[in-house]
């Protein structure tokens, strides 16, 4: 109920989360360009910054509401737009790779 009542709340904190999903995403792509690493390493490092930084997204985003009675809510939602956003970079990653704009060097 506390869900449906507040939902452009719960809307409200999960922006913070899309943006630092897209911004880890895009500045990874852009160092990883800028080193010269493979496609591998890019996606690995990518994925690995997502997954063990969505915590800190997620105290990002209850920090955009303090004292608000959606934190409890956050705690539990917040991990499961992890795996959606995941699959999602992951197509991403992929994407990347098949265009042949980034990565040009042929280790992968």
């Amino acid at each position: 109920e506390l869900l449906f009542t507040n939902l452009g709340s719960v809307i409200g904190i999960f922006i913070p989360l899309i943006i630092f999903f897209m911004a880890n995403t895009i500045i990874d792509l852009l160092l990883s360009e800028k080193i010269n690493f493979t496609y591998h390493e890019y996606a690995s490092l990518t994925m690995t910054t997502l997954a063990r930084n969505s915590p800190l997204a997620l105290a990002i985003a209850i920090n955009s509401f303090p004292g608000h009675e959606l934190i409890s809510i956050a705690l539990v939602i917040g991990p499961l737009i992890e795996l959606p956003v995941l699959y999602i970079v992951s197509r991403f990653c992929l994407w990347v790779k098949d265009s042949g704009l980034f990565f040009t060097c042929k280790l992968f």
